[in-house]
């Protein structure tokens, strides 16, 4: 091969590298743009106009840290959340794996009757994404609200496996403990489950509730009074 021959496949393989390296950078700039974008309309109360920056990321970088969990909220409040729903639910019909479809059309359902529709979305979406634990804890918590306990199980404690610091899987776990919990040893999990979840994310209120009502069934009124106050006072507007 000559020398010449050499300097210019060198030369041929830099500006591809280089094109890449560039193609990277743009793609980097785009996604903080929408991002940025999608924040600012959050924060004017417009989450009709977040939603198309946020399938933008999802699109690039789904792996963009609670990127599923912002484009959820914008949708679930967006005055076309309707609109969304059916365009979503098309794109399903021609490409069943299609993300961004799964993640607007899992948060456009809202309804109980929609509940069943809803988790088959879900679970689809967590196959495909299968180390986004925010997703995954989002299917253990629907899960969990459709009784569907055993299917809960495993993945919040895989949760807890993979992040022995995540204050929602402890949660989640102690829910599954207080509701399936007729023995002291079930309780017990329960009650030390929700003690975690307050050591690791103080201010949650919904944990003094639950950790209040262990307490009332294990026969420990006054040791009840506490959470149960400060979960009251935390929700005022429901504290049932």
């Amino acid at each position: 091969m000559s020398q010449w021959f050499r300097s210019r496949a060198v030369a041929l393989f830099l500006y591809l590298i280089l094109g890449m390296l560039v193609g990277c950078v743009s793609g980097s700039q785009q996604v903080q743009q929408a991002l940025n974008q999608a924040r600012q309309r959050e924060e004017q109360g417009d989450f009709t106009g977040a939603v198309a920056p946020l399938r933008t990321v999802v699109r690039l970088a789904p792996e963009t840290p609670n990127v599923f969990s912002e484009l959820g909220r914008s949708v679930m409040r967006s005055t076309q959340r309707r609109e969304l729903l059916k365009e979503a639910e098309a794109t399903l019909e021609q490409k069943p794996k299609d993300v961004e479809a799964l993640a607007i059309a899992v948060s456009a359902l809202l309804g109980k009757d929609d509940q069943r529709k809803r988790l088959h979305y879900l679970r689809e979406l967590v196959r495909i994404r299968s180390q986004d634990n925010t997703l995954k804890i989002t299917l253990a918590q629907e899960l969990v609200n459709s009784f569907l306990y055993d299917e809960a199980r495993p993945l919040i404690e895989e949760l807890i496996k993979a992040n022995p610091e995540d204050a929602a899987a402890y949660y989640l776990r102690g829910q599954l403990a207080y509701f399936c919990g007729k023995d002291s040893v079930t309780l017990a999990q329960a009650e030390a489950d929700f003690l975690k979840t307050l050591e690791l994310k103080a201010n949650v209120p919904r944990t003094n509730l639950f950790l209040g009502r262990v307490y009332l069934r294990q026969g420990r009124a006054n040791e009840a009074v506490e959470p149960l106050t400060a979960a009251v006072e935390r929700m005022p507007e429901n504290p049932d």
